[in-house]
């Protein structure tokens, strides 16, 4: 299924590291309060969708990628993009540009290999404390990966497709660490999985993908 895309790249003298990222996200959510597609809070909860608009740290530049109706959201606000705020410094955007993308995502014969570029976050406290109890590295890697496709799942969901043959991952795992996010300390995981599905570069799996989590790009390092 063909999926329009938007990747809009913000130009900044002041690099931006991944973790200052959520802190764009509220700057940017609370400027635009009125479109929950920008901060993902309902009237009375939130949001647990595949987010169509989703923050990016991109080599060091804030990024926004957003995909289907919420590409004419984007458009509608970058006139009103002219700076944001981290923690209350100013931070000028010197230029805008914007790379718009028709991809088809779907199920092909071929695997393709990704790689995350910012930390994965697969596990949530129960499914974590079952991997570890886990004594085999070969029932690791099966719960890794069944947590994965099922990540993959909830993507093509929020794209709109849904698809009958069935779909493999193979994660490669590298490192796990703790990290710090939204004030609790959480389990990210880096490295590399294979799949049967063709994505573009830079969309998120996994949780707290609108913050810049698992993000991933096309690999040539199997």
């Amino acid at each position: 299924m063909l999926v329009d895309f938007v990747l809009v790249k913000f130009f900044t003298k002041k690099r931006i590291p991944y973790n200052e990222i959520s802190k764009i996200r509220g700057y940017i959510g609370n400027k635009f309060i009125e479109h929950p597609e920008f901060h993902n809070h309902l009237e009375k909860n939130f949001n647990y969708s595949y987010p169509s608009i989703q923050y990016k740290s991109i080599e060091g530049q804030f990024h926004i990628l957003a995909f289907g109706s919420a590409i004419q959201l984007i458009y509608q606000i970058l006139p009103e993009m002219q700076e944001f705020i981290i923690d209350e410094s100013i931070v000028k955007i010197d230029e805008i540009s914007i790379k718009k993308e028709k991809i088809d995502i779907a199920v092909t014969n071929d695997f393709h290999v990704y790689k995350f570029i910012s930390p994965y976050f697969a596990f949530n406290q129960e499914n974590y404390r079952k991997f570890k109890e886990l004594e085999s590295l070969k029932e690791k890697n099966q719960m890794i990966n069944k947590i994965l496709i099922g990540n993959i799942l909830s993507a093509l969901k929020g794209f709109g497709i849904w698809v009958d043959e069935k779909i493999y991952a193979d994660f490669y795992m590298d490192k796990i660490k703790t990290i710090h996010f939204k004030g609790v300390n959480v389990i990210g995981i880096e490295g590399e999985f294979a799949t049967n599905i063709n994505f573009p570069d830079y969309i998120g799996l996994g949780k707290g993908i609108s913050r810049g989590n698992g993000v991933i790009i096309k690999s040539d390092k199997r």
